[in-house]
């Protein structure tokens, strides 16, 4: 059986999954220990998702966790129709963006300045995303969904495909006309 892509976050801390998703999701309806796994398998991707949508770490956290909340309650109904179990995960995810995008934000204090020991790395990191986010304002949701999986993520369009439920080439045609309009909105500053 193949390796999923989803593995790339994970597999960097040295942490081992079975080839075997279907199985594992099986046993996760029943078994809360395999949904621990499950939770260990996915989270970072799910997290840089949420964190490429939201404004603040803590935003992204939350919305990860509702992720994964409402993959618990709905996981006994779930069923396997030929996509990777990485593609609900992300459609959950992307709804829990858009559910949060719609609720009015409330008040924030001040966002502490950095700590000494925070490192380089994490700094650069939040202004690349929010150096995207910037960019990536001005399109659509979809564009701004398809953009977001492909180069934060960095997944390929065949699982972009399943998680958007369409196939391999629209969305490489979808991707061609976010960047295109991308490409318009910078020639039209």
């Amino acid at each position: 059986m193949r390796r999923s892509r989803e593995l790339t976050g994970p597999e960097r801390s040295g942490v081992e999954f079975p080839n075997d998703e279907a199985a594992l999701v099986e046993a996760a309806k029943v078994d809360g220990e395999a949904f621990a796994r499950l939770y260990q398998r996915y989270r970072l991707p799910i997290y840089r998702y949420c964190r490429a949508r939201s404004r603040t770490d803590e935003d992204a956290a939350d919305l990860a966790q509702q992720v994964f909340l409402k993959a618990f309650e709905a996981l006994p109904r779930y069923e396997d129709r030929g996509w990777p179990f990485s593609a609900w995960l992300y459609r959950l995810a992307h709804n829990a963006v858009i559910d949060a995008a719609r609720r009015p934000e409330p008040p924030r204090p001040p966002a502490p300045g950095p700590t000494p020991n925070e490192p380089e790395a994490s700094a650069l990191e939040a202004d690349s995303l929010l150096s995207f986010q910037q960019l990536i304002a001005p399109l659509t949701e979809e564009q701004r969904h398809v953009l977001t999986l492909r180069f934060v993520l960095e997944l390929p369009t065949a699982e972009i495909a399943g998680i958007l439920g369409k196939r391999d080439t629209a969305v490489r045609s979808q991707l061609k006309r976010a960047l295109a309009s991308l490409k318009e909105q910078q020639h039209g500053r």
